[in-house]
């Protein structure tokens, strides 16, 4: 299986082309400024946030501590996209993560649209349900969604550590790349490290993601981790974006 995904990636290594442009909501989405400038931390009496060098691209990510028993610790990117957010419009939010959980730990990503005059117009939890990222290999996560019909305010989007009614629980998460866009054009799959250029990075990333045997790597969507994946990643970063 190894050798198989070498020869399919070697094939690859001189290929490279823009991904489509969408219009990026976020501030310091990737941390690169090396502290926690764009989001708003809202903390139990037991966590902490701090940016640090654990990170899924460049040189630093998000973390979130919680070891506070039955809370939840928030980070917000808060009312982005105000005047830019249509009603109706849609939104697509990624970003990448991993967590270690104690009993009762959760993760969750949660979205809303923002009005100035009425609050909060929509809210969703993205996925429907807790996410339960892995503890050793940073996954992708996206979803799409759509603005309600007064965004007057922007939207927000918030991402949790939370911890459940149990003794010595905790909940630490770990988030980098995030990104709300919004706009028409597609998302470009191939870009498996989410910088908006398909190059040799995608190749690493997606034979990473390929070999930690996440589901992630289910590139063709048959619940299936396969060769199968690798002819359709092979095809979509061929065929560009």
């Amino acid at each position: 299986m190894k050798l198989a995904t070498s020869m399919a990636f070697a094939a690859l290594a001189a290929a490279a082309c823009s991904a489509s442009a969408q219009t990026e909501l976020t501030t310091n989405g990737d941390f690169e400024t090396g502290d926690g400038t764009g989001w708003l931390y809202l903390p139990t009496g037991s966590s902490d946030f701090f940016v640090g060098s654990d990170a899924n691209s460049g040189s630093f990510g998000g973390q979130l501590d919680n070891f506070g028993e039955a809370s939840a610790a928030l980070i917000r990117q808060t009312n982005i996209g105000a005047g830019v957010v249509q009603p109706g419009e849609e939104i697509t939010i990624s970003f990448w993560a991993k967590a270690s959980n104690g009993e009762g730990g959760v993760n969750f990503a949660e979205f809303f649209s923002e009005s100035t005059t009425n609050g909060v117009t929509k809210a969703e939890i993205l996925g429907g349900a807790p996410l339960f990222p892995p503890e050793n290999t940073w996954q992708f996560y996206q979803f799409t969604t759509t603005a309600a019909a007064d965004v007057s305010a922007g939207v927000t989007l918030t991402l949790t550590a939370t911890t459940g009614a149990v003794v010595g629980g905790f909940s630490q998460l770990f988030v980098d790349d995030v990104s709300v866009t919004v706009g028409s054009a597609p998302v470009c799959q191939p870009d498996v490290n989410g910088d908006g250029v398909l190059d040799n990075g995608d190749i690493s990333a997606y034979v990473v993601l390929f070999l930690a045997g996440g589901a992630a790597a289910d590139f063709n969507g048959d619940g299936i981790l396969d060769n199968g994946d690798i002819g359709a990643f092979v095809v979509a970063f061929l065929q560009g974006c």
